[in-house]
């Protein structure tokens, strides 16, 4: 699967995720931004600017963010965001919290 084939759902879910992993040590890095920048452009610009809009609107905490995870079920795009999490968390000094994020994730969908 790739990037591009995520479901509007599955995409707003990716960006949820991937402001959480960033948020996580409250700090973008350089690394960070190459991974976020080459996942975007997987994904597709504008698609990727226009999740991000919808997520700004809709999450307004983890619980959110949680309820819409639960609700995706194509192992496929599971597997993908997963990994989009974890190597965006892995791309430079992992810190506890986001550690914490993917453990949370993989718990989450059995990973």
């Amino acid at each position: 699967m790739e990037y591009n084939e995520l479901t509007p759902e599955e995409r707003l879910l990716l960006v949820g995720l991937l402001e959480m992993v960033v948020a996580a040590d409250q700090t973008l890095s350089q690394q960070e931004d190459s991974e976020l920048k080459r996942i975007a452009a997987q994904v597709g610009e504008e698609a990727f600017k226009a999740a991000i809009e919808v997520a700004d609107e809709r999450f307004k905490g983890a619980e959110e963010i949680r309820q819409l995870a639960l609700s995706i079920q194509r192992v496929e795009a599971r597997e993908l965001i997963f990994t989009a999490i974890q190597e965006v968390a892995v791309s430079d000094e992992v810190t506890i919290e986001e550690m914490q994020l993917v453990n949370w994730l993989a718990d989450l969908w059995d990973l």
